[in-house]
């Protein structure tokens, strides 16, 4: 399912991209365009992948658990029950840090394939 959605997902990138008009393209660098459409579509397609698993599977077990918690000791499961909270609340903070870092990573890429796409075609320059 997710290699069909980035399938789909790139294409319309393309289609979109190919729309725009000349001043659009000054506004970015061929080498910020495939950054962050490699980039992005990648992490997009890694987001579905994981979502349908996590979505799927971590209420029954969440559920499961419960029951059998509840079957051994239900003082044990109230704790864990009382403790959700806190694991939700640090998954947040956790993956807030990780965007500012993706996002960091990301404006990185941008310069390392803006310096590498010059270097290139200064070797074509060179060479000709």
């Amino acid at each position: 399912a997710s290699q069909g959605f980035a399938a789909n997902l790139r294409k319309a990138l393309f289609d979109h991209v190919q729309s725009f008009s000349f001043s659009n393209l000054d506004r970015f660098s061929a080498a910020s365009l495939v950054t962050r459409l490699t980039s992005d579509v990648t992490q997009l397609q890694m987001t579905v992948l994981m979502g349908l698993r996590i979505f799927l599977r971590s209420p029954l077990m969440l559920i499961c658990a419960l029951i059998f918690a509840m079957k051994i000791n239900m003082r044990l499961s109230l704790i864990i029950l009382a403790a959700a909270p806190v694991l939700i609340v640090g998954t947040f903070f956790l993956v807030r840090a990780a965007e500012r870092l993706f996002t960091e990573v990301q404006r990185r890429l941008d310069g390392l394939n803006g310096t590498v796409r010059e270097n290139l075609i200064a070797i074509r320059v060179v060479k000709a």
